[in-house]
C-alpha cells in the first residue's frame, strides 16, 4: 500500500489503474481526472509518460472549454507533484508547457495557481523574495473566497 497526503492506494489497484490509462487510446476527461488522482502515487518514469501524453494532447483539447481546463490542472498538478518531490528541471518543463498552452483571461484558478508554483519553483531554486509573490498569490484566492484553499497555502509557504 502506498501513501501519498495521508491518502493510500493498494498497489495493486494502482496497477489495475495504470493497465487501464495505458489501454485507453484518446483520454477524456474521465482519464485526466484518474490521473490527476493517481500521480502523486506515479514513479518518476511514468509521471514523465503521463504527463507528456497530456502534453500531446493539449491541442486537441482546445476546442473544448472544460477540456481545456482539466488539462491546464492536470499540468499545474503535476508541476506540483515535481515541486514536492524537488525535482526543479521537470517542474520547469510543466510550467513551459503550461505557458504554451497559454491561460486564457477566463481561467482564474489557473492563472492564480500557474503564478503560485512558478514563485514557489524560484523559492525553491533560492529566490527568497518568491515567498512574497506566493503570498500575493493566496491574498488574491482569498479575496475571492477561496478561503480553504487560501489557508492551505499558507500552511505551505509557512513550511518552507
Amino acid at each position: 500500500m502506498q501513501e501519498t497526503a495521508g491518502l493510500s492506494i493498494e498497489s495493486g489497484s494502482l496497477e489495475y489503474i495504470v493497465t487501464y490509462l495505458d489501454k485507453v487510446s484518446q483520454w477524456s476527461r474521465y482519464e485526466l481526472f484518474i490521473f490527476s488522482i493517481v500521480q502523486n502515487y506515479l514513479d518518476d518514469n511514468m509521471l514523465k509518460h503521463y504527463g507528456h501524453q497530456v502534453f500531446e494532447m493539449a491541442n486537441f483539447y482546445q476546442n473544448i472549454h472544460l477540456n481545456q481546463q482539466m488539462v491546464l490542472r492536470t499540468m499545474l498538478k503535476l508541476v506540483d507533484t515535481w515541486l514536492d518531490r524537488h525535482n526543479l528541471p521537470q517542474a520547469l518543463n510543466y510550467l513551459n508547457y503550461v505557458k504554451n498552452i497559454g491561460i486564457k483571461i477566463d481561467f482564474f484558478d489557473e492563472a492564480i495557481t500557474y503564478r503560485y508554483q512558478e514563485a514557489r519553483y524560484r523559492y525553491l531554486l533560492g529566490h527568497k523574495d518568491s515567498k512574497l509573490v506566493m503570498y500575493d498569490c493566496v491574498h488574491d484566492l482569498e479575496k475571492y473566497g477561496y478561503s480553504i484553499e487560501a489557508e492551505i497555502l499558507y500552511k505551505e509557504i509557512e513550511k518552507l
